[in-house]
């Protein structure tokens, strides 16, 4: 869950990392790489972006 509550991430397996909105559950975001599948992930402390770590040791930040 996002610092702020407002926001929840998952994971899968085989899956895209997923957000969705905490007070809907609709999706806000889908994190879709074609080039690898995310194995962790992480809110910044602000709300506003995602870490993601990927099974190919990279990490990404997607802003929210």
């Amino acid at each position: 869950m996002s610092p702020d509550k407002k926001l929840l991430a998952g994971l899968a397996p085989r899956e895209p990392l997923t957000v969705w909105h905490v007070d809907d559950f609709k999706p806000a975001m889908v994190m879709d790489s074609p080039e690898s599948v995310a194995s962790t992930f992480g809110f910044s402390p602000s709300s506003d972006r995602l870490l993601s770590g990927d099974m190919d040791g990279r990490i990404r930040v997607w802003n929210l």
